[in-house]
């Protein structure tokens, strides 16, 4: 029986081994392949072992820095609150706005832009899989100098992320979706937007944290990345918009209710069902059936790449209506 995956949780693997050439190789080969898929300059990825890339967020924000607010667009990221203390303890602050229906520079309207250093989201919420158009917000961060650090888990390898028209300051990113792993960590800084002799600090740490890496978790990544570049991803983003369209029709008929937004342009890669006290009967059954999915606990979440295809979506489909 064939094994289809569409869980987002990581598969922890234990083979760390210290940077040789060979994996200096395979890491600079990655970077060329991240270069390729987001159109950011190889020179500003740096690839780490750590497992929350959001650690160094702290570091990024609190040194050489004139500026004291940051802006929070989140209501599901919590691992946000995680880097807060740090962020407080150096005088900054994180002010919390759930995303709006429609993404403007009202957002700001209580603040003095010269007071807000970072406007700090996920362009694909984890739970609701929610896309932020953060390209109409892009130009007035730009203008007025405020710093966008933007986490991409969610949406790498499934989506196209125009860097061009984001032009983010930051990106973070933990590339579930494209190494089936937590374990390498992918941070950009975009070195003609922020000062290299201001992120000294994090720049150790970086350097620290990436001297050990997952050799298998890398190779991974690269294959993953070539695949995708090489079938292009505004091809893949088609058939996953699709592939997840045609399942939330489904889904619908047979009564469950879609977290997810049904408009095309408004999701990406995630699909969440609110399955309530079904919840743990359809995993047991998918799981029988070698299907795996997120259990969040009263919610369903299908995490659709660039391997799924009709087939895995027509085994999942069986399974919900044989519940329903």
């Amino acid at each position: 029986m064939k094994k289809i995956d569409f869980r987002l949780t990581p598969t922890e693997r234990k083979d760390w081994i210290k940077i040789t050439t060979e994996t200096n190789n395979l890491i600079n080969e990655v970077k060329k392949e991240i270069s390729t898929l987001l159109k950011i300059e190889p020179r500003d990825i740096y690839l780490t072992n750590n497992i929350k890339p959001w650690y160094f967020l702290p570091h990024l924000l609190v040194e050489g820095i004139d500026r004291s607010i940051n802006i929070v667009l989140d209501d599901e990221n919590k691992i946000l609150i995680e880097t807060s203390k740090l962020i407080r303890k150096a005088g900054m602050t994180l002010e919390y706005i759930p995303p709006p229906k429609r993404l403007d520079e009202k957002i700001f309207e209580h603040y003095n832009p010269r007071h807000i250093f970072s406007l700090i989201t996920s362009l694909v919420k984890p739970v609701t899989g929610r896309r932020i158009r953060i390209q109409d917000i892009a130009k007035y961060l730009y203008s007025n100098n405020i710093k966008l650090i933007l986490d991409i888990s969610y949406a790498l390898g499934t989506i196209n992320i125009n860097s061009k028209k984001i032009n983010p300051d930051i990106l973070i990113s933990n590339p579930y979706f494209v190494s089936g792993s937590n374990q390498i960590g992918i941070i950009y800084i975009n070195q003609d937007t922020i000062e290299i002799q201001e992120l000294k600090r994090p720049y150790n740490l970086i350097e620290k944290l990436s001297n050990v890496i997952q050799k298998s978790t890398l190779k991974t990544l690269l294959n993953n990345l070539k695949e995708i570049n090489e079938t292009g991803i505004k091809e893949i983003e088609n058939k996953i918009l699709s592939l997840g369209g045609w399942m939330i029709d489904e889904l619908r008929k047979k009564g469950y209710k879609i977290l997810t937004p049904i408009q095309r342009d408004e999701r990406a890669g995630i699909i969440s069902i609110q399955t309530d006290e079904k919840t743990n009967v359809l995993y047991r059954e998918l799981e029988k059936e070698n299907i795996y999915v997120d259990n969040l606990g009263g919610i369903i979440r299908i995490c659709l790449t660039h391997r799924h295809n009709d087939e895995d979506i027509k085994q999942l489909l069986k399974i919900f209506s044989r519940v329903s």
